[in-house]
């Protein structure tokens, strides 16, 4: 770890000491063990992974979970510590390592009840769009449509200024936080140009009425191209709800798909999302979404790129450099293959606390190419709950969706211990 991270995290750690020397201060904590497996189907004919030598995916995975969080809160601080700790065995493939980290560790000073300041791991999350967060410089997938995902933070100090109706915060970023290990963040659908985050100087303006909602994001660092992204949302209803996001920016690189030549960074480009949600009358939310991301290849740019792995795929039994090709095929391509995306999530009302459910269905509408999700969690008592996980994929093996997997099902079980 950086120095600069090193100093920012002991000051996350050391705010909250002074805190309780200076107020009573309310603790609280969690703790949560999961065990959890995993099986995938792979595509046997893959033109990205024949005979499953480049990708290497596994047949089936075993692992074990904890997650822990401590929370304290004063009147003027709070802080929180979440950390991770996951141990995974797999069939078919190499075991991953074992993985320790913070995914969230900060303290937050509140001057008054219009500012404040934070440092340390954050979480710098926003916006309604499910499928991917275009207004988002760093998270490009936030997860929301992945329930047993968890974000890890960036390393960052935060001030925020809340009016009556609007909002500033700036936020400097000192390291990317967790991106080593089995489960660190790659940040692959970075907009800034980069995956290396220090430096960076990010402002957010923020403006809000009785039935609406929006915000500007501006990130710059140094020489690399300035971020703008935006987003809005407007209650339309009780039941209704639209919502955009959009964004500028470039990605780390682009693999240019008729020779899989790497350019770094990526040009600059747009992606943008419109939404809207309804809430029916039981609770349960129906959302509709279209995506498009113009750092992602059109259909032609698509056939050129199964193209040349399918000649590589030839090849690899007599060229060495085939294999090499392949893997680059896999490793640089774009977050999303393509460029035009419709997606539909219908997920159980917040109010049911005993069963929650999502399922989901998305498509490639430049391939044609379609992944159907379904996750349920079921609570047996007040401290344990099962959860299933199924994905199929529906696609030819030159599509996005049909590249590499058919499908997956994952089980398990969280223990509540505290």
């Amino acid at each position: 770890m950086k120095t600069s991270a090193r100093c920012l995290l002991i000051l996350s750690l050391l705010l909250p000491m002074l805190a309780l020397a200076e107020s009573p201060m309310n603790l609280s904590g969690t703790l949560e063990v999961r065990a959890q497996g995993s099986s995938w189907q792979k595509q046997t004919d893959s033109l990205l992974n024949p005979g499953n030598v480049i990708a290497r995916l596994p047949t089936s995975q075993l692992s074990a979970e904890a997650r822990g969080q401590i929370q304290g809160r004063s009147e003027q601080f709070d802080f929180t510590m979440r950390g991770i700790a996951i141990g995974q065995r797999t069939e078919g493939a190499p075991n991953p390592r074992d993985d320790a980290y913070l995914s969230q560790a900060f303290a937050r000073l509140r001057f008054d009840s219009r500012t404040s300041i934070s440092a340390g791991r954050l979480l710098l999350t926003w916006g309604p769009g499910q499928l991917r967060s275009p207004s988002n410089p760093f998270y490009f997938d936030a997860g929301k449509t992945q329930p047993l995902r968890e974000l890890s933070g960036i390393d960052a100090g935060s001030m925020i200024y809340s009016g009556d109706d609007t909002s500033v915060q700036v936020v400097r970023v000192f390291s990317n936080g967790h991106t080593g290990g089995s489960q660190g963040e790659n940040f692959s659908g970075s907009q800034t140009g980069s995956t290396d985050f220090r430096g960076i100087t990010l402002l957010k303006f923020n403006g809000q009425g009785s039935n609406w909602q929006n915000s500007l994001v501006l990130a710059k660092k140094d020489a690399d191209l300035l971020f703008v992204g935006a987003y809005g949302q407007w209650t339309a209803s009780d039941a209704i709800l639209l919502y955009a996001e959009a964004g500028s920016g470039s990605r780390p690189q682009f693999l240019l798909p008729d020779s899989y030549r790497l350019i770094a960074p990526s040009p600059r480009a747009a992606t943008a999302l419109l939404g809207g949600s309804y809430t029916l009358e039981n609770g349960q939310t129906v959302y509709g979404e279209f995506l498009y991301d113009g750092h992602g290849y059109n259909r032609d740019e698509e056939r050129a790129y199964f193209a040349v792995a399918r000649q590589a795929t030839i090849q690899l039994a007599s060229n060495a450099a085939a294999a090499a090709q392949l893997g680059q095929a896999l490793g640089a391509a774009p977050v999303l293959l393509g460029r035009r995306y419709v997606s539909a999530i219908w997920q159980s009302s917040p109010q049911e606390s005993k069963l929650f459910w999502q399922g989901m269905w998305t498509a490639n509408a430049d391939d044609h190419s379609q992944q159907v999700r379904a996750y349920v969690e079921r609570n047996l008592t007040r401290r344990v709950t099962l959860f299933g996980y199924l994905t199929r994929n529906f696609g030819e093996r030159d599509t996005e969706f049909g590249a590499l997997l058919k499908g997956s099902v994952l089980l398990g079980v969280k223990i509540f211990m505290l």
